[in-house]
């Protein structure tokens, strides 16, 4: 069935072109050669990419950890406020409750030596209660109505409010998953009941803290989706600098230390806003100027987030008027094309020189393959340009504009 789905979903949203057919057997043939082909490079690119992510991130689990995990605290308790304050807007129950509340029905197991236990909604309530440092009745009830998965005449039918795909078993990130929804609710001669397991209650506790942080917890309401906004813009400006920081060590490259604005009264001045370029890099060694936009992105995992995505970079099926990232960043690159002068001299270049612009992402993304030829612009993941090297990658770009 999940399988099934997923291949359902994949033709549905046009990701793929797979071929139907019923064989002699009576069993059905499904099959895209295409689709596997570009969806094993892919695969491949991404474990590439958490193999280097765990080599860079292993020796902090060396460090001394007193004055790091100092100065980690105070950005988390200054973070945490924001994040409270907009759970409690929307849902009626801070971050910080929520894991307060988890904790106390985690340590209800463990001292009844259970892994799964099953009590009244009553009962329940009054043991978080007299678990908890904070006793709030409201919030409580709030948090196990939105961890709580209940009783539906048809499992393939989603509440009232919210759309099938959030019950399909194969859809990820869905709404209402074991995952996100880890207290099993049922109703018994009247009265309302709640089956909950240790493990499960950690996972929803994982997820969600996963979910808030890359921004893709839904239905969170107008105050969460603002701070999830807020954080990844974030982690966007931390990931500029970190592509920023990473070229200056290449002893050619001369690199800008901010975002350069290409507008009326801006670095570079222009008859309207073209937004900001990420990175802006002369290569002393080529004679040649990049111009580089820098995606935060995290990897698509499934069907309907790889449409999402393909949208977001290309604009294959938006409704509106608005310009994808990549025809955004290729409407700065003719620019800058087109206003060489004034890119001579921010640089204070004499000679002439070339444009080449392309994006950097954080993690190889399923577009590149699936899309490859119908990509504006070139698309390395960050991997790519420090392991593979800088001049692989002016070879990569040199032979996409000869093209």
């Amino acid at each position: 069935i999940v399988n099934h789905g997923t291949i359902s979903d994949a033709i549905k949203e046009d990701v793929s072109n797979h071929v139907i057919e019923k064989l002699e057997s009576g069993r059905l043939g499904i099959y895209d050669d295409d689709f596997s082909n570009h969806l094993d490079l892919f695969t491949d690119a991404h474990y590439f990419d958490l193999a280097e992510n765990h080599i860079k991130s292993f020796d902090s689990f060396f460090r001394k950890q007193g004055e790091t995990a100092t100065q980690a605290n105070k950005v988390r308790r200054c973070e945490l406020k924001d994040i409270d304050l907009a759970f409690m807007t929307d849902w009626n129950v801070s971050l910080t409750q929520i894991y307060s509340y988890i904790g106390a029905m985690y340590g209800l197991c463990v001292d009844n030596h259970k892994s799964v236990m099953d009590m009244s909604l009553d009962e329940l309530q009054v043991e978080i209660m007299n678990r908890s440092e904070d006793k709030n009745l409201d919030s409580i009830r709030s948090f196990i109505d939105r961890f709580s998965l209940k009783e539906r005449n048809n499992p393939l039918v989603a509440p009232d409010g919210y759309k099938n795909y959030e019950v399909y078993p194969w859809a990820y990130n869905r709404e209402f998953s074991y995952l996100r929804r880890c207290i099993i609710q049922y109703q018994s001669n009247g009265e309302i009941y709640c089956v909950f397991g240790f493990r499960a209650l950690i996972s929803a506790a994982h997820q969600t803290h996963f979910l808030v942080n890359e921004g893709k917890l839904k239905h969170g309401g107008v105050a969460i989706d603002k701070l999830q906004g807020d954080i990844l813009s974030e982690k966007g400006k931390i990931f500029n600098e970190e592509v920023r920081s990473f070229l200056k060590t290449i002893p050619d490259y001369l690199v800008a230390d901010y975002d350069v604005s290409i507008k009326k009264n801006g670095n570079l001045t222009a008859d309207k806003d073209y937004g900001d370029i990420d990175v802006f890099v002369y290569d002393k060694k080529h004679n040649c100027v990049f111009n580089i936009e820098c995606k935060n992105t995290s990897v698509a995992k499934n069907a309907k987030e790889m449409r999402k995505e393909i949208d977001d970079y290309l604009g294959e099926n938006k409704k509106d008027n608005k310009k994808s990232l990549a025809q955004k960043h290729y409407r700065r690159h003719c620019w800058l094309r087109d206003n060489i002068k004034q890119v001579r001299e921010f640089f204070k270049i004499e000679n002439d020189v070339c444009v080449y612009s392309f994006l950097v992402t954080a993690t190889s993304i399923p577009t590149t393959f699936l899309r490859k030829e119908k990509l504006p612009l070139p698309i390395f993941s960050f991997n790519d340009v420090k392991v593979k090297g800088v001049d692989y990658i002016y070879g990569e770009i040199i032979s996409f504009f000869k093209n």
